[in-house]
């Protein structure tokens, strides 16, 4: 006589609920932190104050770039010291929050009577660049 085998139920745990990906959403600003007109002398340089702000749900490093030269030389600066001529990254922005930025342009001696502008746009990093704010135009006479 050969008993039969009694199979008894075994436990088999249920997969886990997949977690799903949050949605953050990226966002940036900006805007000139004193107007949109500067007036600087020839042979100095002057410092036009910008304001970036992270609108965006997470902390973000922000980009000033550049958009569109002008005829001065210009760079664009953090408060710290830190100059770039072309992209300026500000990291660690939290949603909500502001930083201050510059554009620094050095008018050549003999540059009375001139006047050009500047084009500054912002960009998310967190959104690898494809999230910017509009274009921001800065006006630079020398009178």
């Amino acid at each position: 006589f050969t008993p039969e085998p009694v199979y008894t139920p075994t436990w088999t745990p249920q997969p886990p609920t997949a977690t799903p990906t949050p949605n953050i959403r990226y966002g940036v600003v900006l805007a000139p932190a004193s107007g949109s007109d500067a007036t600087c002398t020839a042979g100095q340089q002057c410092d036009v104050s910008l304001l970036m702000t992270n609108s965006g749900d997470n902390s973000d490093t922000l980009i000033l770039m550049l958009a569109q030269g002008g005829a001065f030389p210009a760079q664009l600066c953090r408060p710290d010291g830190v100059c770039a001529g072309n992209d300026l990254n500000v990291s660690g922005v939290g949603p909500g929050n502001t930083a201050y930025v510059l554009l620094r342009v050095a008018v050549p001696e003999g540059m009375s009577g001139q006047a050009t502008s500047y084009g500054l746009i912002a960009a998310s990093g967190g959104s690898g660049r494809t999230i910017i704010s509009p274009q921001v135009t800065i006006n630079v006479s020398v009178p």
